[in-house]
């Protein structure tokens, strides 16, 4: 009598994921080396260096306001209006970026026309950023205060606020300065000379970039020795720094799958 009884199927291994810790680790390792998958080197002459100190929730704050109207109440220099500007959407962009981010925790299907919709205005600088659909969450707003926990625990977000901050700083002081000489040319040229730039690819590509005004400069051997002093050093500190991150990857699989 044949046996009715239907095969016992071959049961499929189960796939072995990452713990959660472990797969919140790896993606922010690869969040890093999209970060310093390039080095930059600038050489620029001040006239002072101010301290500065980044605290998150503080440079937020500082950058929310940011509009044509509030620069001008605050009295900031017309020359450095568009910088600040686009401080402010700048920090919009990588906001909206992470809610279009499926793999972001303020990810937001439910607001994808409204993300196409806020690129194509911003990609246009004459576009107020204040009259765009999607906006920073009001961090004077109770109601968007666990969104803002969110965004500020954001390890993109982040990255792109430190730097922003840096640049503010740098505005901050040029504007002082700008005050103190509103009736002189110094005052028109704020932005301070980049003398040399040096940009290394991951790939090896080097591309060195001098400022013409290097070869007027009395001090230019000064400075491109100090420069190229300081691409030297940058690289060493690359290297260490992409082996070190390499080095976490390897380790934090288990060591069947690094064999």
């Amino acid at each position: 009598m044949p046996d009715s009884r239907k095969p016992k199927s071959a049961k499929s291994p189960k796939p072995d994921p990452n713990p959660p810790p472990v797969h919140n680790f790896l993606k922010s390792l690869g969040e890093v080396l999209l970060d310093i998958t390039a080095l930059e080197v600038s050489t620029i002459v001040v006239n002072e260096i101010t301290p500065h100190k980044f605290i998150p929730r503080q440079t937020y704050q500082e950058l929310y306001p940011l509009c044509a109207e509030f620069l001008k109440d605050a009295g900031i220099h017309r020359s450095l209006v568009d910088h600040y500007l686009q401080l402010h959407r700048t920090l919009l962009l990588r906001y909206i970026a992470l809610i279009a981010d499926p793999q972001s925790p303020l990810y937001n299907p439910q607001l994808i026309d409204a993300v196409q919709e806020s690129y194509q205005l911003l990609s246009n600088p004459a576009n107020d950023a204040k009259e765009i659909p999607l906006q920073l969450p009001d961090p004077s707003d109770p109601r968007k205060a666990d969104q803002l926990e969110i965004l500020l625990s954001t390890a993109s977000f982040l990255r792109c606020l430190r730097k922003l901050s840096e640049i503010k700083a740098t505005l901050d002081q040029r504007n002082f300065h700008a005050q103190k000489n509103l009736d002189s040319k110094e005052g028109e040229q704020l932005l301070d000379i980049i003398y040399a730039r040096t940009v290394v690819q991951l790939d090896g590509d080097v591309l060195n970039s001098y400022n013409q005004k290097l070869f007027q400069n009395p001090q230019q051997q000064a400075i491109l020795q100090i420069h190229q002093a300081g691409v030297a050093a940058a690289q060493h500190h690359w290297q260490g720094l992409l082996e070190f991150v390499i080095y976490l990857a390897q380790r934090a699989f288990p060591k069947k799958m690094r064999k």
